[in-house]
């Protein structure tokens, strides 16, 4: 079995506006980046210091552009799950472990 043995954290947490869709004002990729920051920052870490992003949904938080933007410098993991709905946070949390 994959990952056998292996422990996975959730250890920062971070959420952007919340608003109907096109009144947020933003672009989702600039609400994306804002919940990412919020959760390094609450993780008490530094944006450089996140090694990989697992994402979800149809949408257009691309992984490698957000580590790019972040100035992430060692990327180990990236990936995109095309589930979108309830489940899919649950398969991006998964592919991270």
């Amino acid at each position: 079995m994959a990952g056998r043995g292996r422990k996975a954290c959730i250890v920062g947490v971070g959420e952007s506006l919340y608003a109907k869709r096109g009144a947020a004002g933003e672009s989702e990729y600039r609400l994306a980046l804002r919940a990412v920051l919020a959760a390094v920052a609450d993780a008490g870490l530094a944006p450089g210091e996140i090694d990989g992003f697992s994402a979800f949904g149809d949408d257009r938080t691309n992984p490698t552009t957000l580590a790019t933007d972040l100035e992430v410098t060692d990327l180990r993991f990236a990936t995109m799950t095309s589930i979108p709905g309830g489940g899919g946070g649950c398969a991006a949390v998964s592919e991270a472990w």
